[in-house]
């Protein structure tokens, strides 16, 4: 029977996306639905009110030894949210385990010494630890058939509990129709090779002149300095650079009108555990360009338009064909309101008080 509840809240206050948004939702239900008794566990240089925080600042050192001496003091079941936990644990059936995805156990390199140390460091902690929990949650049926072929897990032990996002039908009333959408090409993107945000510049290129001068790429999420100066290097390159725009941190009501107001979106990674943009730009009414690869078809089904993520060519004429004709995809567009109902936070509770009521 569970009673007491802690979960690392450390990526899930402050500015967050993606793990954050998806424990915070989780534990929502817990508290608000199921009444449980839960508390946010935080590094102890990060003081915020309704959260414990204690031991050392060092993230690493927060996990592997802070926060395995409070379990020693403080009985309870503890959700570990991102894909990592403390060496030491013993195991339980109590405590609950979530990946996201395995994209850190390839060979995916990144300029940025943080993320490399962040990789490494899942990379080298997860085959150690993953057989200490009975309780492991990912969120699409694509990373529950990785997790268990690589570890040799059985599938039937792993919980699948997508992402989620909550809409009303006021919101989808509010979305702008295809042909009065501003002439941009939306791209949330990032430092990760398996991000693959460079193909778009490629793409963007190799679009008809017209195309080109009446259009703007909009970039967010290139937070390194470095390969922000490479990617305006490479746009530079392609003589691009005018019709590129690269922004700098957007809150979620500035995130909300980029899709809304986009012609399209365009999510062109090789890799991703579920792709929180897929539903994002359903809810937004923004015709969606994606992957072949990956979760992406399992997420997206009918209401993309997918391409080969290794050809720029394959991406620009797709592009193409989202912009000429507007009736087949406002036609996607409406297939993604009716998708987008697999991913309501109504489904959403459901599914995790289905998880948690097998844990009782």
């Amino acid at each position: 029977m569970i009673t007491k509840v802690y979960y690392d809240a450390n990526f899930a206050v402050e500015r967050f996306r993606g793990m954050g948004k998806f424990i915070n939702q989780f534990v929502s239900v817990m508290k608000q639905d199921l009444s449980y008794n839960v508390t946010g566990l935080l590094t102890g240089n990060r003081i915020l009110s309704q959260y414990l925080s204690f031991g050392f600042s060092n993230y690493i050192l927060w996990e592997q030894l802070s926060l395995f001496l409070f379990l020693i003091k403080n009985e309870g079941t503890m959700i570990f949210p991102y894909n990592t936990a403390s060496l030491f644990i013993k195991k339980s059936d109590k405590n609950i385990l979530i990946i996201h995805d395995l994209i850190f156990m390839k060979e995916f390199s990144s300029k940025s010494l943080k993320q490399l140390v962040g990789s490494l460091y899942r990379r080298f902690i997860l085959p150690r630890i993953i057989t200490k929990f009975t309780n492991i949650i990912t969120v699409s049926e694509y990373s529950k058939r990785q997790i268990a072929d690589f570890f040799n897990l059985d599938p039937n032990k792993i919980f699948v509990i997508p992402n989620t996002i909550q809409y009303t039908p006021d919101d989808i009333k509010k979305n702008i129709r295809f042909e009065k959408k501003e002439n941009y090409i939306f791209h949330i993107g990032g430092e990760p090779k398996y991000k693959n945000s460079l193909i778009l510049l490629k793409a963007f290129a190799k679009l008809s002149e017209h195309i080109k001068n009446t259009f703007f790429l909009k970039v967010v999420g290139i937070r390194s300095s470095e390969t922000l100066k490479m990617f305006k290097k490479t746009a530079i390159e392609l003589c691009i650079q005018d019709r590129v725009v690269f922004l700098n941190y957007q809150s979620d009501d500035e995130i909300a009108e980029l899709y809304r107001n986009a012609k399209m979106f365009v999510l062109p990674s090789f890799e991703e555990g579920f792709g929180i943009p897929l539903i994002e730009s359903m809810k937004y009414g923004c015709p969606l360009i994606c992957s072949s690869t990956s979760c992406f078809p399992e997420i997206a089904k009918q209401a993309a338009t997918y391409f080969n993520p290794s050809d720029s060519s394959d991406l620009a004429s797709k592009i193409n064909g989202v912009i000429s004709d507007g009736y087949a995809t406002s036609l996607k567009v409406s297939m993604g309101y009716e998708i987008l109902k697999e991913y309501s936070y109504d489904k959403f509770e459901e599914t995790v008080k289905s998880f948690l009521g097998q844990m009782r």
